[in-house]
């Protein structure tokens, strides 16, 4: 037995292992990317931030995971890959839209706390990447605790996306409306009303920023222009638009629940309420 424990068997035992795993690489394929939904495009940080964020965290944390020439040799391969599904597990900057409002928090609080640890990247990331230095951690640090108590940027009418028709119509009726986003600043709707295989009514919808605030305008297909409301209450599930020199609606309300988005226009008394279920 011990003839065949040679130095020499045992290196080509290993050599030979060693390039058997080669036929086995990792996965390098990116899932598509959806800026709507990118923490950087949503929370817009300085030029600098946003390098660096790209260069220490995305790696990791991102469906924009950059793969160098040794990812290309196992087993260093397997152990990066393995950093990097860990990583997308507990915070992927490309979905960051996805996350509710406490979700959010708690990850920028442990983005916080990484930051001021100086505990991400890995040792073996900086080693191969370089590390930030303690002003460029503390840079980092300042802007996450920033991103908490801008709810501004953080909130957005993502929940009205999709297709969805309306459950308490008028007999005979059928309501339905569409939403789509383009970029991280404007909102399109489309509302219609079928009565058989008529269309009674519709009308077109944008939500978008106007001198960075919020507005709401609504155009019905006899109308040269939109009407515009301006937002009056936001939070992580609802909105409300006002406008109180039009007649009718004066103010315009929708609000996620339990999957469903409820909606009301109203004015001088009148209210006229809708509950939506995706389609």
């Amino acid at each position: 037995m011990k003839k065949y424990l040679t130095k020499r068997n045992i290196l080509l035992t290993l050599l030979l292992a060693f390039i058997i795993i080669q036929f086995f690489p990792i996965d390098k394929t990116n899932p598509p990317i959806e800026l709507n939904k990118d923490f950087i495009e949503i929370t817009q940080p300085p030029a600098k931030i946003a390098s660096d964020l790209k260069t220490m965290c995305y790696d990791c944390h991102s469906h924009e995971t950059r793969y160098p020439w040794y990812t290309n040799i196992a087993p260093f391969s397997w152990r990066i890959k393995g950093h990097i599904d860990n990583g997308l597990k507990h915070l992927n900057f490309s979905l960051w839209s996805d996350y509710n409002e406490e979700q959010r928090l708690h990850k920028l609080d442990e983005c916080v706390d990484m930051c001021t640890k100086h505990w991400m990247p890995t040792l073996d990331y900086k080693l191969m990447h370089g590390r930030l230095s303690d002003e460029e951690y503390t840079e980092l640090a300042t802007f996450f605790e920033l991103a908490k108590i801008k709810k501004s940027q953080a909130h957005n009418f993502d929940y009205l996306l999709g297709d969805w028709k309306r459950t308490d119509d008028d007999e005979g009726n059928q309501t339905f409306e569409s939403w789509r986003k383009f970029g991280t600043t404007e909102y399109r709707g489309h509302g219609y009303t079928l009565k058989g295989v008529d269309t009674i009514s519709q009308e077109l919808m944008t939500i978008k920023k106007n001198n960075n605030e919020w507005v709401l305008g609504v155009k019905l297909p006899n109308e040269s222009e939109a009407t515009y409301f301006d937002l009056a209450d936001m939070d992580a599930t609802s909105f409300a638009f006002s406008s109180e020199q039009n007649e009718f609606p004066k103010h315009i309300e929708y609000k996620a629940e339990e999957g469903k988005l409820k909606a009301a226009i109203s004015g001088d008394g009148m209210v006229i309420p809708f509950t939506f279920v995706k389609k």
